[in-house]
């Protein structure tokens, strides 16, 4: 993890903002879904860059600043399967994966909380 979910100095304007997921190290690496589920979005926009969301049960998980996107709209993926390549689009200072978590009531909340295995260090 090289940036937190949270409060942090934001790296283009120096301000403390809310960072609404986390950054994983990733140089133009091959990025897995992290569960199963429909892929409900595939876009690209200024702050996220190229991006896709998965819903998955009662939340969705968005991988943000890829370089590629293999599934399409409407498709079902497995966890584990591989589903683009990390890169730095959108509002990046360099190559990484962005991660959000929402529930079904649009909130955010810490990622971390999908990746963390009891008995295994983060």
């Amino acid at each position: 993890v090289t940036s937190p979910y949270g409060y942090r100095r934001d790296p283009f304007t120096g301000k403390r903002t809310f960072h609404n997921g986390i950054d994983l190290r990733a140089n133009f690496e091959p990025v897995y879904s992290m569960l199963p589920g429909e892929v409900i979005k595939v876009g690209h926009d200024k702050r996220a860059g190229i991006y896709i969301t998965i819903q998955t049960g009662y939340f969705t998980i968005t991988y943000c600043h890829l370089s590629n996107v293999l599934p399409k709209k409407k498709q079902f993926v497995k966890a584990s399967e591989r589903i683009g390549i990390s890169g730095s689009t959108g509002r990046s200072t360099g190559p990484h994966l962005h991660i959000t978590c929402k529930d079904r009531k649009q909130n955010h909340f810490n990622p971390l909380v999908l990746l963390y295995q009891p008995g295994v260090k983060l």
